[in-house]
């Protein structure tokens, strides 16, 4: 007889489980569609990367699945144009923060944000924490590969990085210190998402390796067509009509 106890999952539930390969890992750009999923910005998805053009407006975009309580990512992207940050917001229970690289055109790299461990100069704008390096250039026309960590134990949380196989970033601490900022909030607080600004970079693969349970799929932005709306015959839909606060409010508070 096993001794454990064997528990039954919904059927709703067990569809959004997603099966990753053989090594544990998840495709994360391969069920992405940009149009559902994007958040802000230009982004473009072809067979073999996912390419954002950051570099009038900074971009941001959810990614289909995620797992809060313990996991891996691991990216390769490329910057092609610019000097701006390439950020990476992670999912930590009920909050997220965002992982910043050549923030602030180059300027500082980190964590972001720290309660009680930040300063910022007045000047230039530039936020610096114990996690920040600085300066923090980032080469173009170089893939780069991309490893964190995220490990939820209890009320803290643990956050380690690698930068093309070197050691980068560490910080452990209680979670509810790390937020992210309003300008960086995506339309779900348990997804992962990719950020851009002033640049443009091309990412050819991204995964992510649940370290305990399972990965599970966010719930999917709908479409127009989704949620029942028609195009009149003079092609104007009344946008007020089709808001709703639940869903579609990214920052602020907004009420009908």
């Amino acid at each position: 007889l096993l001794n454990e106890h064997v528990f039954a999952v919904a059927p709703e539930e067990a569809q959004k489980i997603v099966i990753p390969d053989e090594r544990g890992w998840v495709d994360l750009f391969k069920d992405l569609e940009v149009p559902r999923y994007r958040v802000t910005g230009r982004w473009k998805k072809s067979d073999t990367a996912l390419t954002v053009d950051a570099s009038s407006d900074a971009a941001r975009l959810m990614l289909p699945a995620a797992a809060t309580d313990a996991y891996e990512l691991s990216l390769r992207f490329t910057r092609t144009r610019g000097d701006g940050a390439i950020c990476v917001i992670l999912p930590l229970g009920q909050q997220q923060c965002r992982l910043v690289l050549s923030g602030w055109h180059g300027k500082a790299s980190g964590l972001y944000s720290i309660e009680g461990d930040e300063t910022t100069d007045l000047t230039t704008g530039l936020r610096r924490n114990s996690t920040t390096t600085s300066p923090a250039p980032l080469s173009n026309d170089a893939e780069h590969k991309l490893t964190i960590r995220v490990i939820n134990q209890g009320d803290d949380v643990s956050i380690t990085a690698q930068l093309d196989d070197t050691d980068w970033l560490t910080w452990k601490g209680a979670r509810s210190r790390l937020s992210l900022e309003k300008e960086w909030a995506l339309r779900d607080d348990h997804a992962i998402g990719l950020g851009a600004d002033s640049g443009t970079v091309t990412f050819a693969a991204m995964q992510l390796r649940s370290l305990r349970g399972d990965a599970r799929l966010i719930d999917k932005p709908q479409t127009l067509l989704e949620r029942g709306v028609a195009t009149p015959a003079d092609g104007f839909i009344d946008l007020l009509e089709l808001w709703k606060p639940s869903s579609d409010v990214v920052t602020g508070n907004w009420v009908r």
